[in-house]
């Protein structure tokens, strides 16, 4: 892990690619124009959930089963160097995308992250630890390679952000129990305060299920964490019982739980995730550059 107030604080590296996702607020124009700079072919990546398609570019497409052939396709090999532009990524680009560099057998690769330092709030002062983060769900559905059907009794953990209305609406649409279920915080967050938020707003939906209070905690901006508490969750299950992760907390969170499934590809764990539609200008300025060196 690299990291800084400004790019110029992390070593500086050329890379043959770099995918990354859509522009959507301040932090990402800037984390887009390092990708650019820095790579000698930068790709725009998008998924869609409902069609199981990854457009690149917005000239090509794939189905989600087909990564792997059509990037070796496009001349990626096991040798070249990759950047995964996780500001702008989603969860799911980062996931089918990660698959396919093992898959390739491509050993390592780079992930940048820029944290922001502001987070568009809702306007009404007494919703102050809510934030508008995202404009829509496409809901629960599959991402290929990494799904599985939940059984009650499966094991479930939450990696926690400040839409707590995403844990409820899991809790609606799975037989999920909270007995099974573990919280995972972002503790110390990007900036001192916002756990605060996180907690608040899901103190309903913890005593509505009935979750476990005895909650986990990570960095919000360290992935080894999150796959060290997910490896000691998944040694410990039973004989029968799965493993579902529901990466909703930051994107540095989701990364530590994106590695962990690539790394553990078994029929014992999976991904749930709801597609959330990114809301334009979410954030504004940004507080610290993060840049993660993975070996597969």
């Amino acid at each position: 892990m690299e990291y800084g107030s400004t790019d110029k604080e992390i070593t500086q590296i050329n890379w043959d690619f770099s995918f990354c996702g859509r522009n959507i607020d301040e932090r990402s124009c800037f984390a887009l124009e390092f990708a650019k700079v820095h790579s000698q072919k930068c790709v725009e990546v998008c998924y869609d959930a409902n069609t199981f398609m990854l457009n690149f570019d917005n000239s090509e497409s794939c189905i989600a089963d087909d990564v792997e052939d059509f990037l070796r396709e496009k001349g990626l090999t096991k040798e070249i160097s990759v950047l995964l532009e996780c500001t702008t990524l989603g969860v799911s680009e980062m996931l089918l995308l990660m698959q396919a560099l093992k898959d390739i057998g491509v050993v390592r690769f780079d992930a940048l992250y820029l944290e922001p330092k502001h987070y568009t709030h809702k306007p009404n002062f007494r919703e102050r630890h809510h934030f508008e983060l995202s404009q829509s769900f496409d809901g629960f559905i599959g991402i290929p390679g990494h799904a599985m059907a939940f059984e009650r009794g499966d094991r479930v953990i939450v990696l926690c952000g400040f839409e707590s209305e995403r844990v409820g609406s899991a809790f609606e649409e799975l037989d999920m129990m909270g007995k099974d279920c573990k919280l995972v915080f972002g503790m110390p967050p990007f900036i001192i305060g916002w756990d605060k938020s996180t907690y608040t707003n899901h103190i309903p939906v913890i005593d509505t299920n009935g979750i476990s209070k005895e909650f986990y905690y990570v960095g919000a901006s360290n992935p080894l964490a999150v796959y060290d508490k997910l490896s000691r969750a998944y040694i410990s299950l039973e004989d029968n019982q799965k493993l579902f992760i529901l990466p909703f907390g930051t994107k540095p969170m989701a990364l530590g739980a994106c590695l962990f499934k690539v790394q553990n590809r078994a029929d014992n764990l999976a991904i749930l995730y709801d597609h959330p539609v990114r809301k334009m200008g979410r954030t504004t300025e940004v507080s610290k550059w993060n840049l993660y060196r993975i070996i597969l």
